[in-house]
Order: structure tokens, then C-alpha cells, then sequence
């Protein structure tokens, strides 16, 4: 009797001894996992900041491309609206690609009163 008292004592130390050992280690992976779920909450802040600025300059980008192409719209509108006046008086210009400069006048009349009729209507 006295030797499987003395065999379950032993073997609870070693259970006791054993679960110890398995509770250090799990201790030692919830800290290891805690430092490593910081450091990627790190660095995904770190990427949302760096895409944060990035998106914001592709905006200012974006910003600009369409201010150009909304000023080349105007500018061929404007090469559009003097070609109709070039062929109106291009029996009086010498030059056969004189747009504006002889009778810088009359196109400005011109598009002045272009402009009348089309806000009239």
C-alpha cells in the first residue's frame, strides 16, 4: 500500500510538475503573440498612413489632369469659334492662315456677338 501511495504521490507531482511546464509555455505564446499582433497593428497603421498620403496626392493629381483637359476644351472651342470667323473674312486676308491678327477686330465683334445670341437664348 504503501508503495502505491508513494507511486500516486509521485506521479501527481509529475502531473502537477507537467502542467506547470505546459502553462509557462503558454504564457510564453500569448506574450510572443501579443508582441507580434502589436507590431503588425503597427505597421498596418503605418501602411494606412503611407496609403492615406498616397491617395491624396493621386487626388491632387487627378485634380490637375482634369483642370488641364477642361482648359484644352476651352482653348479648341476658342481655335473652333476663330476658324469660323477666319473662313468669314478669309477673302479679305492676305494670308491664307491669318486667324486673328489683321482683324483682331472683327473676330472680337465677332464673338462678342456670338456670345449675345447664345446667351439669349
Amino acid at each position: 500500500m504503501n508503495k502505491i501511495k508513494a507511486v500516486i504521490k509521485i506521479a501527481a507531482i509529475g502531473v502537477g510538475i507537467a502542467a506547470v511546464i505546459d502553462r509557462i509555455r503558454l504564457h510564453k505564446k500569448v506574450v510572443d503573440l501579443e508582441e507580434r499582433t502589436y507590431d503588425i497593428g503597427r505597421c498596418h497603421n503605418d501602411f494606412c498612413l503611407l496609403q492615406e498620403r498616397y491617395n491624396r496626392s493621386t487626388d491632387e493629381q487627378i485634380e490637375s489632369i482634369q483642370d488641364e483637359i477642361g482648359s484644352v476644351y476651352e482653348h479648341i472651342e476658342k481655335l473652333v469659334d476663330m476658324q469660323e470667323v477666319k473662313c468669314k473674312y478669309a477673302d479679305q486676308c492676305e494670308e491664307l492662315d491669318c486667324y486673328y491678327e489683321e482683324y483682331a477686330e472683327k473676330v472680337e465683334r465677332e464673338l462678342k456677338d456670338k456670345d449675345k445670341q447664345e446667351d439669349g437664348r
